[in-house]
């Protein structure tokens, strides 16, 4: 593909660009005002001096994008409406490929809070502009300390209201498949029910597990009354187990 840059007088930009029409790739065209000397002096006589200079024309530029193909062809017929005794009115082919501008690399100066940034090419990584600005950057314990001026201290683990979820979800299935639904299993409960809530309090996490179970009977009567003990003490084990910073309250009533 070529550029084709024409330059001519404005009264026949029409007939230019009736015939690149028929040569164009697409049928765009950049079009653009430009002065130009006309060959014609003008002297002027100004306070005794003699003044000499060029009068200048408007001239109009018209760009397009031609098959190289088609180049030949189209020049030809531009040069029947293009008829200068100056020189004026001309006619430039480029390879489209070398009108395109090549990337330099350039240094930028910005200014930040009074300092000078070099930024090259106009793209600063974060590294370099924290060592430009002085800045150091934030270590685990500065990170820590934000956290914990903002929530708190809550020991190592801090939780988002999901993961609070997940985590009595998690306690509740367990209990219940490793403890109750054992009872249960072997009739010694008649049924049971559980509840795990986990809240903050006093910059910690308290896990309270509230069991109800009811007993087996028989015309109203216990037929083996339930020691809580063994339960708690079992229920508690799993709650150890957990790899979560947290306290734990273990409710156990009998109906």
């Amino acid at each position: 593909m070529k550029k084709i840059e024409v330059t001519l007088p404005q009264e026949k930009i029409l007939h230019c660009l009736n015939i690149l029409k028929r040569y164009a790739i697409i049928d765009e065209y950049l079009v653009s005002n430009i002065k130009v000397k006309k060959g014609n002096k003008v002297v002027v006589e100004y306070r005794g001096q003699i003044y000499e200079t060029e009068t200048l024309g408007e001239f109009t530029k018209i760009e397009a994008i031609v098959d190289e193909n088609k180049i030949d062809n189209a020049i030809q017929d531009l040069l029947d409406i293009l008829k200068s005794e100056n020189g004026n009115e001309k006619i430039i082919i480029y390879d489209v490929v070398e009108t395109i501008p090549k990337i330099q690399k350039k240094k930028k100066y910005s200014k930040t809070n009074g300092m000078d940034i070099n930024v090259e090419s106009g793209v600063l990584s974060r590294e370099e502009l924290l060592k430009q600005l002085g800045i150091k950057e934030p270590d685990e314990d500065f990170i820590e300390n934000i956290i914990r001026k903002t929530f708190g201290d809550y020991g190592d683990d801090i939780f988002t209201e999901d993961e609070i979820k997940d985590i009595e979800h998690s306690i509740e299935n367990e209990l219940d498949k490793n403890v109750l639904s054992i009872l249960k299993d072997q009739d010694l409960i008649e049924d049971y029910a559980l509840k795990i809530k986990i809240k903050r309090s006093d910059k910690k996490y308290i896990c309270t597990c509230d069991i109800i179970i009811i007993q087996k009977k028989s015309l109203g009567i216990i037929k083996k009354p339930i020691k809580i003990e063994p339960i708690k003490k079992r229920v508690m084990e799993i709650l150890d187990s957990k790899p979560y910073n947290v306290e734990y309250e273990i409710n156990i009533k009998l109906y």
